[in-house]
């Protein structure tokens, strides 16, 4: 047994109690709760899956070893839960939060490390005070799933199994890391961060050093890397395609930014992710102030302590320093997976009193606070729907495919067009056609367009009425000459007659032998 091991919050090692309840069977109520409400209260609200994870779900379908904007291991995940149960919908939740329940537990274990039950029950509890973990908007919660959600338990699970193996540095326990910092990367390259906190960790703390002296760790770094590798020779072959979309995606931040005429540039961003993550954090903070707190301290020689201080802010810390050195621009999402260990550095350093009664308390405020944010959500979406939610991809599937079905009379095999439309409709459509996004044949390397030409595909395009427009289409004319049956059609959104439909451009690459010869022009 470690010296971190199973000591109480002021870090003096204590008799284990018999409690007359369980805090272990505590967690496990708190994530069958979690999941059962998170998974059923979308899928009662909202008539459609975001987009993200409709992309997910249809990269998945695909099994690719890497994808355009991501590595595989999530829209593998999306495909296989929703081809498991066979709807596409709630599936995709419930994933979400086995992701959720998976990191409390992992959380759990990390902190019986290093606190006493209720201690480490408290710390747990925190946890549904993260707005990342339940309802805070559509896009910047877990409750879908998608490449953030995932990070949430391989972070956990890595964090786990590295304090682990830093205590006791054997084979198996740095393999058992080293699969999980795999899966962490596998997940979301943004994952390297993390890995940048842990490397800090064994350089900084005798345990460390200790470890890196060790054959054990680096066949630790030898799984890591192997578990990594299929996603590594695919971006080798599609020339680091993925990279060139994160470094894409850092041009548009930069772009969206609006720096403040009273604020200096170079504090601008780090003081605006910084104010976003606490935005977050606050419900969190404020149920933890509900609890009386006796002086607790910081002890730089217990691992634990160093530990536990690095996860918890190291990762925030690094990209406001990334932002500071190079003038970077910062998104909010990427702060998703960086609180895991927020619960726990509370209450290892401001040491909260806890009678079972002021337990009780705690965990009826908890449960008071998840409720509020469920009747939250739904009031939320029943007064403003958002628009993702609303968005008709069932009956635009449904309509297209009926369409070719009654054209050609054979099964829709190809959907091309703009990501989130084409994203949806193969999602939906019953003859489960393959996307072909944005006409790339770069970021759609599962299909070749001589291989659509043969079998004919439906283009489509949702309509703004501006000159991108006109101009996209003139192309796509020009590069498909056989086009044909071109229209726009207008579809009422899911249950909002107040919001204008949703308009696409439609047109039909007729299969071979079916209306003429397609030849298409490289692009």
């Amino acid at each position: 047994m470690s010296h971190d091991a199973h000591l109480d919050a002021a870090g003096t090692p204590g008799p284990r109690r018999r409690e007359a309840w369980s805090p272990a069977a505590l967690i496990g109520a708190l994530c069958t709760l979690h999941v059962v409400l998170w998974t059923l209260l979308p899928a009662v609200l909202y008539p459609a899956l975001p987009r993200d994870a409709l992309e997910g779900v249809a990269w998945g379908r695909m099994w690719q070893l890497g994808y355009d904007k991501h590595p595989f291991l999530a829209p593998w995940l999306s495909a296989a839960f929703t081809g498991a149960f066979g709807v596409v919908g709630w599936p995709i939740y419930l994933a979400a939060q086995l992701c959720v329940a998976l990191a409390l537990w992992a959380v759990w274990r990390l902190a019986r490390d290093l606190l006493d039950a209720r201690r480490a029950l408290v710390a747990v509890l925190l946890l549904e005070g993260i707005g990342y973990y339940n309802f805070s908007s559509f896009s910047l919660s877990s409750f879908v799933f998608n490449p953030n959600v995932a990070m949430l338990p391989t972070w956990a699970l890595l964090s786990l199994t590295f304090y682990r193996a830093l205590l006791r540095p054997d084979l198996p326990r740095w393999c058992h890391a080293g699969l999980w910092a795999g899966l962490a990367l596998l997940a979301k390259y943004e994952s390297a961060i993390l890995l940048l906190v842990l490397a800090g960790v064994l350089l900084a703390t005798r345990a460390g050093r200790r470890s890196l002296a060790t054959p054990a760790f680096y066949a630790g770094v030898l799984v890591a890397v192997g578990v990594l590798s299929p996603n590594l020779a695919w971006l080798v072959r599609h020339d680091f395609i993925t990279v060139d979309y994160a470094l894409g995606r850092l041009d548009a931040a930069a772009l969206a930014a609006e720096p403040q005429p009273h604020v200096h540039h170079a504090l601008y961003q780090p003081l605006l992710f910084l104010k976003n993550q606490l935005g977050y954090l606050l419900p969190a903070l404020g149920l933890f102030l509900l609890l009386p707190r006796r002086h607790g301290r910081f002890d730089a020689r217990r691992l634990g302590h160093v530990y536990v201080l690095a996860l918890a802010a190291g990762p925030t810390l690094l990209t406001l320093l990334f932002a500071l050195g190079t003038g970077g621009h910062l998104v909010t999402s990427w702060g998703f997976p960086f609180h895991s260990l927020l619960g726990v550095a509370l209450v290892l350093f401001f040491v909260p009193e806890l009678s079972e009664r002021q337990l009780r308390r705690f965990a009826a405020a908890v449960a008071g606070w998840c409720l509020v944010v469920a009747l939250v959500c739904a009031s939320k979406y029943h007064e403003h729907p958002w628009t993702q939610a609303t968005f008709p991809y069932r009956p635009l599937a449904e309509r297209l495919t009926q369409d070719w079905r009654h054209a050609y009379g054979r099964p829709l095999r190809v959907v091309a067009g703009d990501r989130w439309s084409v994203a949806g409709v193969v999602d939906y459509a019953r003859d489960k056609p393959v996307p072909y996004f944005g006409w790339d044949p770069k970021a759609n390397p599962w299909l070749d367009e001589s291989a659509m030409c043969r079998t004919g595909a439906v283009f489509l395009h949702e309509r703004h009425d501006d000159a991108d427009d006109e101009a996209l289409l003139q192309g796509l004319r020009a590069r498909f000459p056989a086009l044909t049956d071109e229209r726009v059609i207008s579809v009422p959104r899911n249950g909002d007659a107040a919001e204008a439909p949703a308009v696409f451009w439609v047109a039909h690459l007729p299969p071979a032998g079916a209306g003429g010869a397609c030849a298409p022009r490289l692009p």
